[in-house]
């Protein structure tokens, strides 16, 4: 009961900010533009294989990494270090690489994949924006924690930063772009968030080392969060938004 009040309250705020951006959006006057794909259709099936491809390789080698050092491997980490980075480094070629090959191959801009020129000022504003109401739902606010900020913030800031680019160029920029192209505004929209919060049960359960169906509730409270930071790119039309406030969701919790 508890965490669906939990999970009630949080689709509340987030749908309060979402309301929020949709007014930003409108005010700064963003271009509801879509990329040129030629076939549609057939760059929705290529994107999906593209995810799913990275998907298998993260399973596997989440895997490979519980059985050499066991589980729990994915616990806070309460100072960073640059050996951090590796493994973010090598999760960020996983969601990265296979959708750029597609791109290549299909020879698809860069704007097929939200990153582009247009609305980008507009973007950074939103997106900015966001990232400090990332800091107002904490102790101390903004000025509270970044007073205290140290060098090991700094590399955190960059740990939270592979895995944000990864994340949103895969799910919100290449996937996102060609289900919308494909199924609309709205079917795209939802998919996507669905595809982003279920992909994320082999973490929770090789990594943090849940039942399966305590997996699955977790990877459902990331529904919400899926559906906003997708409704920030529909509205901006540019990666850069979801890019900063993923980011800076992230890194806010390594302020104690």
């Amino acid at each position: 009961m508890q965490e669906i009040i939990q999970f009630g309250v949080m689709a509340g705020v987030f749908a309060v900010i979402g309301a929020a951006v949709y007014g930003l959006a409108r005010l700064l006057r963003c271009k509801m533009f879509l990329p040129i794909l030629p076939k549609p259709k057939q760059s929705t099936w290529y994107a999906l294989l593209a995810v799913g491809l990275s998907l298998l390789m993260a399973i596997l080698i989440t895997i490979i990494a519980v059985r050499w050092k066991g589980p729990r491997t994915g616990e806070d980490i309460e100072v960073y270090e640059l050996r951090h980075l590796i493994p973010q480094i090598i999760f960020l070629a996983i969601w990265v690489v296979p959708a750029v090959m597609v791109m290549v191959v299909r020879r698809e801009s860069l704007e097929t994949a939200g990153i582009t020129s247009r609305n980008l000022w507009q973007s950074l504003i939103i997106g900015l924006l966001l990232a400090l109401s990332a800091f107002y739902f904490q102790p101390g606010g903004f000025l509270g924690k970044i007073v205290n900020i140290r060098s090991h913030h700094a590399v955190a800031f960059a740990y939270y930063f592979f895995i944000a680019f990864g994340e949103e160029f895969l799910f919100r920029g290449f996937l996102q772009t060609r289900l919308v192209c494909r199924c609309g505004n709205v079917k795209g929209w939802l998919i996507t968030a669905v595809i982003f919060a279920y992909g994320h049960l082999p973490y929770n359960m090789f990594i943090n080392g849940a039942s399966f169906f305590d997996a699955v509730l977790a990877s459902t409270s990331l529904i919400p969060i899926g559906l906003l930071i997708g409704f920030v790119m529909l509205r901006t039309r540019n990666l850069v938004a979801p890019l900063v406030f993923h980011i800076f969701v992230n890194w806010v919790t390594v302020f104690k």
